[in-house]
């Protein structure tokens, strides 16, 4: 599934593969400028320029929970919400804003977001909050030509570490490293990209392609970004042990899941018993023929002849 944002005030989640609209979930008095699914895909959390962040039931529709990062009483001033991001664990949101602040909002005993922290030092607008994988540390970019790295300490509180102004341009996006969280990219309007060494604050050297004119609208890292001597971190996470089997098929629940070439394919299943296919409700292409597959939950790990291991997310698939 892939889910949209608007400015006509709505989300909407769509089947990829028929092209339907599954849900269109309506609250937001404004534009809705962010949305980010939940890692376990049970929900969706938006932003909006109605300076709300509503986190959504994907299943149901309904929302469950409404944030409001800051209320003010000037006249004529309505502050917006620029961005949204999960931290890995789901246990955490991250805010952006154009009032210059992040705000860190964290699931209470209650199962409810309430705010854990306001990261103040931003001079302008928010347009990017990115967690890294362990949750341990936050990118925010400023489009005043700043990026600021947060780290959680020991007591559970957020401090910037380091503050990247090395810009020639402003600031579009940015990256942190799967594999070294000693490493972040970011991409600017005039077309260059830049790397930095997040303990020393060093700027690495820049990339930029001198035939293109154009601003570098999104960076992402590779799982081999990092160089062959950085120092590694841990990342916790599922593990998957693939097994190669006969049939190259598994059944979660009321569905089957087969691979086929380069293809993962997901039906109904019409008869438990003889497990039967029915029709075809989702499917997935990877880069090469796929050898093994393993699924947990909504997440589908198949490993390729091309040497890819790629982690696929069906949110169908998660448990009710």
């Amino acid at each position: 599934m892939v889910v949209t944002a608007s400015r006509d005030k709505t989300i909407k989640s769509w089947n990829i593969s028929t092209c339907e609209c599954l849900l269109t979930l309506r609250g937001h008095s404004a534009s809705v400028t962010s949305v980010a699914w939940s890692p376990n895909c049970k929900n969706i959390a938006s932003g909006s320029w109605d300076n709300t962040i509503r986190v959504w039931n994907s299943q149901s529709g309904l929302c469950e929970s409404t944030l409001r990062p800051r209320s003010f009483s000037n006249a004529g001033f309505q502050p917006r919400v620029d961005f949204v991001a999960w931290s890995a664990d789901g246990t955490m949101l991250a805010s952006g804003s154009d009032v210059r602040t992040v705000k860190i909002w964290s699931l209470n005993s209650t199962g409810n977001f309430e705010c854990h922290s306001t990261l103040n030092g931003h001079w302008d607008e928010i347009c990017s909050v990115v967690w890294s994988a362990d949750r341990s540390m936050l990118a925010s970019v400023s489009i005043y030509r700043t990026i600021k790295i947060w780290s959680l300490d020991s007591t559970g509180t957020f401090k910037c570490n380091s503050t990247l102004e090395e810009h020639s341009d402003d600031v579009s996006n940015v990256a942190i490293s799967l594999t070294d969280l000693n490493l972040i990219v970011n991409g600017l309007w005039d077309n260059t990209i830049k790397s930095w060494n997040v303990s020393s604050g060093e700027c690495l050297p820049s990339l930029k392609d001198r035939w293109s004119r154009g601003a570098v609208t999104q960076v992402e890292l590779s799982n081999a970004a990092a160089g062959s001597n950085s120092q590694k971190g841990e990342i916790k996470g599922q593990t998957f042990s693939f097994k190669r089997t006969g049939d190259h098929r598994q059944i979660l629940g009321k569905y089957i899941l087969t691979m086929k070439g380069d293809l993962v394919l997901i039906h109904t299943i019409d008869d438990l018993e003889t497990q039967n296919k029915g029709g075809a409700v989702a499917f997935f292409r990877v880069p090469s023929s796929i050898e093994t597959m393993e699924c947990v939950g909504c997440n589908i790990a198949v490993s390729c002849q091309g040497g890819e291991v790629l982690l696929l997310r069906a949110p169908l698939l998660a448990p009710s």
